[in-house]
This record gives C-alpha cells, structure tokens and sequence, in this order.
C-alpha cells in the first residue's frame, strides 16, 4: 500500500473526532499503510492568544505572524496539539511520532 498524508484541522484535533479518526488511521495503518499526519491549530493558537492578551490579526482569512503570534503558533500547534494528537493515536493503538518543522537536522546548521 502506498503513503498516505492525512490533514487534520485544529478543529478536529481538539474534538471528539480525533478518537474516531484515530481508529481510522489505525486501520490503514493495520492494512500496512505508511501514513503521515499534518495538523492544524487555528483554533487554539486563537485562544491562547486571547488568554494571553495578544490580538490575533487576519488578513483575508489568514493570519497575519508576527513574533508574539509566532510564539504562540509554537506553543499551540508543536506543544500542546501535537502531545495531544499523539496521545490520541497511541491510544487507539497507533504507534506515532511527533515532530515539527525545526525537528529535521537541516534546521540546525
């Protein structure tokens, strides 16, 4: 079976779906499949910049990055979406990895 990459919408991720999604991926995963998930986390980085009082700005629908929101994209979607997910798929009995763009060695020099 071929790879597959699957994308995940922070909406997703931070639901209930997630569970029902993971023993999907499971399946494919079982039928020997290699797949790789992408997630978002639109959602949460807007709520944590909320809390912590940081304005998120958008320009035509997407988000405007400076270096505060950039903080928090790092804390949203590598940190806390990315253990969550993970644990989720462990749970469903798929072996995951997490890692993000700065995980590769290419990134260090």
């Amino acid at each position: 079976m071929a790879g597959i990459v699957v994308k995940i919408g922070g909406e997703v991720v931070g639901s209930g779906e997630a569970a029902v999604l993971a023993k999907d991926l499971r399946v494919l995963v079982d039928g020997g499949a290699r797949v790789a998930i992408v997630h978002g986390g639109g959602p949460q980085a807007t709520e944590l910049s909320k809390r912590l009082g940081i304005e998120t700005k958008q320009v035509a629908g997407r988000r405007v990055t400076d270096a505060a929101t950039l903080d928090v994209m790092k804390m949203a979607v590598a940190g806390k979406l990315n253990v969550d997910l993970c644990a989720t798929l462990a749970a469903a009995g798929v072996s995951a990895v997490g890692l993000h763009g700065a995980s590769g060695s290419s990134c260090a020099r």
